[in-house]
């Protein structure tokens, strides 16, 4: 995305694959599937939980209320 007063300077990169038009309980969707717990195979306990998704989350949002 360039920015629209100074057409030469990018601004964002968007990333295909991520970007939904449509409900956003999809998206929700898409992240619980990886969520972890201590019953699954050990090799899927090596990705990040969803409790350390959570906080990386809450530490990089615009907004204060947002996953309290």
């Amino acid at each position: 995305m360039y920015n629209t007063n100074d057409p030469g300077k990018l601004i964002a990169v968007f990333d295909w694959d991520m970007c939904t038009l449509g409900d956003s309980l999809c998206d929700l969707g898409s992240l619980l599937s990886y969520w972890c717990t201590t019953s699954d195979p050990v090799f899927f306990q090596k990705t990040a939980s969803m409790p350390i998704m959570i906080v990386f989350i809450r530490e990089r949002s615009w907004s204060s209320s947002t996953l309290r």
